[in-house]
């Protein structure tokens, strides 16, 4: 058994505890998604996304219909890079036994998946807290 030490701010390393992937950036304007389809092959699931052929969904349009299909996925709406013209958002997707984002989706291209996407299941912690340095969060993680 060995440890690992992760460190970042609280949401990334709560990400890497959760063993999360991520989807996106995603614009906060949307993206054109309705009728398209998000395939999960762990947990089996397929998302097909509300309205018709081209309707634009928002990234908490887009969370909310994921996380409602796919049975016992959690997630979070993170922030993602921004300058002047574009503010976008990151999703961010765990599930206590592991999860896999298939490639064959048809809504991929759009939402930026351009392989599968596999998350591993959550860490063994053994310690969490902030550090003093810039408010950079810590956890002490159990490997086996």
């Amino acid at each position: 058994m060995w440890y690992e030490v992760i460190s970042g701010t609280e949401n990334e390393v709560r990400d890497k505890i959760n063993g999360a992937i991520y989807v996106g950036p995603i614009s906060t304007a949307g993206v054109a998604v309705g009728g398209l389809t998000l395939e999960f092959s762990d947990p089996a699931s397929t998302v097909t996304f509300s309205g018709s052929l081209g309707d634009v969904l928002t990234p908490q349009q887009i969370f909310a219909e994921i996380l409602a299909e796919v049975t016992g996925l959690e997630g979070a709406l993170r922030s993602a890079a921004t300058n002047s013209s574009l503010r976008s958002v990151m999703l961010s997707f765990w599930h206590t036994d592991g999860c896999t984002i298939a490639d064959s989706g048809t809504a991929n291209d759009l939402l930026l998946i351009t392989d599968t996407l596999v998350c591993g299941g959550p860490l063994q912690v053994a310690g969490f807290a902030p550090s003093t340095y810039g408010g950079a969060y810590a956890a002490i993680c159990v490997r086996s």
